[in-house]
């Protein structure tokens, strides 16, 4: 993934490059002092970082689909094999949430994992380069990130006091 960074960070600078060569025609890349060249590792390097993105998300739903679908069986066989003074402290609901809403949740965090990990490094990358771009100017939207942080967890926690609601009433109707 250090590399979708990396062929993510580098491309608008080759973008750059790419334009430098349209206006001016002289461009030196790595040696390149062709257009094609850098249009070409352009190409390259885009189609690589969506074949690293895309077998990265394919690993990330097959294992979630993995853990998913042993959860289901763990929690449908315990069900079978749990007592009747057991099954009087839960009902048929909570066990059905507990096979569907809660594995369904365990499932989306086996998705959303990586880019949990990876969200703050491309942040952090994308302030630097614009640092390096703009100067000071890029601090504005360091400040615009941070307020956009803050709302967004204000945001998440009025949906899962929501979400709570909603399950009681989901284990109530089944």
């Amino acid at each position: 993934m250090i590399i979708f960074i990396f062929l993510s960070a580098i491309q608008p600078f080759v973008v750059s490059m790419l334009l430098a060569y349209v206006s001016s025609d002289d461009v030196d890349f790595v040696g390149m002092g062709s257009g094609y060249g850098i249009a070409l590792f352009l190409g390259i390097s885009s189609l690589v970082n969506a074949f690293i993105l895309n077998s990265a998300m394919y690993y990330c739903y097959y294992f979630g689909m993995a853990i998913k679908s042993s959860l289901i069986a763990r929690i449908f066989r315990k069900a079978l094999l749990i007592s009747n003074c057991v099954k009087e402290n839960r009902s048929v609901g909570d066990i059905i949430t507990l096979m569907s809403v809660d594995v369904e949740r365990i499932w989306y965090a086996t998705l959303l994992l990586p880019w949990l990990i990876l969200s703050p490094i491309m942040i952090l990358v994308s302030i630097i380069l614009l640092l390096i771009k703009m100067s000071y100017a890029a601090l504005l939207v360091c400040v615009f990130i941070i307020l956009l942080g803050v709302l967004l967890e204000h945001v998440s926690k009025r949906i899962s006091k929501i979400r709570v609601e909603i399950v009681k009433h989901t284990v109530e109707r089944t």
